[in-house]
């Protein structure tokens, strides 16, 4: 199977490049302008490409959400819009186009169910995001409707990995907390501060796991529909940051800053669809945390 991972020098699709165990043909700002259509066809035409697999996203944390919502909004329906429209014109049957467990309602009852999706508004901290992220999906649908492709809508739990964004002021908590900690012990600060309370819950998962539960979705042609793909664990974010601090030998003090926004209490996932295909994650988050950490140590191929 030859396979298009657009956005392979992210999180992600640098993940996906690695992990998927197939004829992977790589599509980035190097070599392909993804935002021109024409462009993005001729070479999926040009490659014979069965599979392509959407990575390219405007991503960030609560402060760039906040600050930029009609770009975040903007951006990620062009960078879905121009995908999904050269797959079709470029007859690429499959196409996986990643939405996101940001779009579900706030109200929604917890484990997040996928028939959930259209049934209120997302948080107030990453409503462009969401939107843009809906919109996908329903494109997605009616393009199956339309011209017959198969779309592939999985919805990560949080993830971090090896290529995660390391930029403090738009990368999502996980990386700023490793970034913000290696820093406290290089320069030897007594304190690091956070934004909130800590009290919120992530249900995170290491990139390299996403692979395998992608390779399911699409064997079992779980196409047209989103699906969850989860760890069924809800761990407290200052549980996160501890963790990290052991890691890296931090002893000093966190600290919060509680007239910043926590974001949703909880993002739990109902993983349902996942098991019924005899997939779930190792759950390992301690050793995925290390990996990690250790990998932006070393400043092996990081993003800023």
């Amino acid at each position: 199977m030859r396979v298009a991972v657009i956005g392979s020098r992210g999180l992600v699709g640098d993940a996906l490049c690695r992990n998927l165990q197939e004829d992977i043909i790589e599509i980035n700002r190097d070599n392909c302008n993804i935002l021109d259509t024409k462009h993005l066809r001729d070479f999926l035409y040009r490659e014979k490409i069965d599979v392509a697999i959407n990575c390219a996203a405007c991503v960030g944390g609560i402060h760039l959400n906040r600050k930029r919502p009609y770009t975040m909004f903007r951006l990620n329906l062009e960078l879905n819009q121009s995908v999904l429209n050269a797959c079709i014109r470029s007859d690429t049957n499959k196409l996986v186009q990643f939405c996101s467990n940001c779009a579900y309602p706030r109200e929604a009852i917890q484990p997040y169910k996928e028939i959930d999706l259209f049934n209120g508004q997302s948080a107030n901290t990453n409503q462009g995001y969401a939107a843009a992220k809906i919109a996908g999906l329903q494109a997605g649908i009616a393009a199956h409707s339309e011209y017959g492709i198969d779309v592939y809508h999985p919805i990560p739990c949080s993830l971090f990995g090896y290529r995660d964004n390391y930029n403090i002021n738009n990368s999502h908590f996980v990386a700023a907390a490793i970034r913000k900690i290696h820093e406290a012990v290089k320069y030897r600060e007594s304190s690091i501060l956070f934004w909130g309370t800590g009290k919120p819950c992530r249900e995170i998962l290491f990139a390299d796991e996403l692979a395998n539960a992608i390779k399911k979705i699409l064997e079992a042609n779980l196409a047209n529909e989103p699906v969850n793909i989860a760890t069924g664990i809800d761990t407290p974010i200052i549980k996160i940051i501890e963790i990290i601090s052991t890691i890296a030998g931090y002893k000093g003090e966190i600290r919060w800053d509680k007239s910043k926004p926590d974001g949703a209490l909880h993002k739990l996932l109902n993983n349902t669809k996942m098991k019924e295909l005899n997939w779930e994650p190792q759950k390992n988050l301690e050793e995925s945390l290390r990996k990690t950490f250790v990998h932006y140590q070393k400043g092996m191929d990081i993003r800023l």
